[in-house]
């Protein structure tokens, strides 16, 4: 059985030989086809285009295909990534998998059978992902809607693609509803660095969730979802138990003086007193040790129901748990809000500090921020440290603690043993 001709296939490769090859035997397959000999003008294309699968040539003189990759996938998130190469380039095609900036390695040359199986792989992934690039689109229109999200979707200003669209929201809340917690949920950690020392002092967990329908689903996606069909107390609850239950088998390390392990609230969670109250039956169970917890909530939710956010974390306070308010910087919280909020740790955005060492207007910025912030007592934490001259900078303004994947992206439990095994990190 032929595809539908809607399946659309990118091809980026300088030879055109292979680019009428491998057209040739897609076309005859049933898929819609689209060449480009120029990896330019092809991330031009997927800027107004639509793409089931992306295949590109390893080797190409003005931009490799894992530099193109790279670029291509902000701009097609769900689409399947393919890299086409031979044999000598086995090494950086594994890494470049490795990265997650392809999902599939075409090798040269190829077989048409395996070619076609492996693109009917990518196809599916592609369809199945389909809701989710359609929500994805919906949230970046709500935060951005005057720019072009990058992908085609549901129009949702028709009654027909608002129906569509209601439809798969409800769908996918389903779907959430239906997820056997400890099967398809998972928490990972990222180590907090301290920037004098270079050893760790703290993680944050977070959460994951790798759908039997959808794959892994981004919390950018399911989080709202679940909040707007009141699903995130079960979430959050989860969560907090999970959370728990590592901090148990964590003791040698998370009892350490100082180390924080950190997770992450839903305002819609944190105004739920039943919140508080497991977090108080935990503590008196013995489950949770809270001078060793930290609770983080992001700047727009702490001002958004200010006085009821104050009164949450007055509770959390007093029950002995530190309160961080992430994503600073990025908002519009006054000197005031931070002098009476009960928080103790600022975190500053990752979009802030992307120029910090190349920008002067950025470097200032984030100073004062640093400078602002610890004037008042409150602790600074940096997250988005990318490569080292992030870090130096941030440990020369005088930043307390340092996250980023310069210093390790989140892990599950097994890796991140070998983590704090090879500690401290070198800038």
């Amino acid at each position: 059985m032929k595809p539908e001709l809607h399946s659309k296939i990118l091809l980026v490769d300088d030879e055109t030989s292979v680019l009428r090859a491998l057209s040739r035997v897609l076309t005859y397959a049933g898929y819609q086809v689209v060449t480009s000999s120029c990896p330019k003008d092809a991330l031009a294309m997927i800027k107004t285009q639509t793409f089931d699968v992306i295949i590109a040539d390893y080797r190409m003189p003005e931009m490799n295909g894992v530099a193109f990759l790279r670029k291509s996938r902000p701009h097609q998130p769900f689409a399947c990534h393919f890299i086409l190469s031979g044999d000598a380039d086995i090494d950086d095609v594994i890494e470049c998998m490795n990265d997650d900036v392809a999902e599939r390695f075409l090798r040269k040359p190829w077989d048409n059978k395996r070619l076609l199986d492996e693109v009917s792989i990518g196809v599916e992934k592609r369809h199945k992902n389909h809701l989710l690039s359609v929500m994805m689109n919906n949230q970046l229109q709500k935060q951005h809607p005057n720019e072009s999200a990058g992908f085609s979707v549901i129009t949702s200003s028709t009654a027909n693609g608002s129906q569509a669209h209601s439809s798969q929201k409800n769908e996918l809340l389903e779907r959430l509803k239906s997820a056997i917690f400890e099967d398809e949920f998972s928490l990972v950690y990222q180590p907090k660095v301290c920037a004098k020392t270079g050893r760790i002092v703290g993680l944050e967990s977070l959460l994951r969730w790798t759908s039997a329908d959808y794959g892994s689903v981004s919390p950018e996606i399911f989080i709202p979802v679940a909040e707007e069909g009141d699903f995130i107390q079960g979430i959050g609850e989860w969560v907090l138990r999970e959370t728990a239950r590592f901090q148990m088998r964590w003791q040698a390390f998370t009892l350490l003086d100082g180390f924080k392990l950190a997770f992450n609230v839903s305002p819609k969670q944190l105004h739920d007193d039943k919140f508080v109250d497991v977090v108080k039956a935990l503590i008196a169970e013995g489950n949770l040790v809270p001078e060793n917890l930290c609770v983080e909530i992001t700047e727009s939710a702490a001002i958004e129901d200010f006085d009821g956010c104050c009164k949450q974390l007055k509770r959390l306070e007093k029950l002995g748990i530190e309160v961080a308010i992430d994503d600073f910087g990025t908002g519009h919280t006054a000197i005031n809000y931070l002098l009476n909020l009960p928080a103790q740790v600022v975190k500053i955005d990752r979009s802030l500090i992307a120029g910090v060492d190349s920008e002067e207007k950025c470097y200032n910025v984030v100073k004062n921020l640093v400078s602002m912030a610890q004037s008042i007592g409150m602790k600074v934490v940096a997250e988005g440290i990318e490569v080292s001259q992030h870090a130096l900078c941030l440990r020369d303004m005088g930043c307390e603690e340092l996250q980023g994947y310069h210093y390790s992206k989140p892990l599950a439990e097994e890796p991140l043993l070998k983590v704090l095994a090879q500690q401290p990190y070198l800038f």
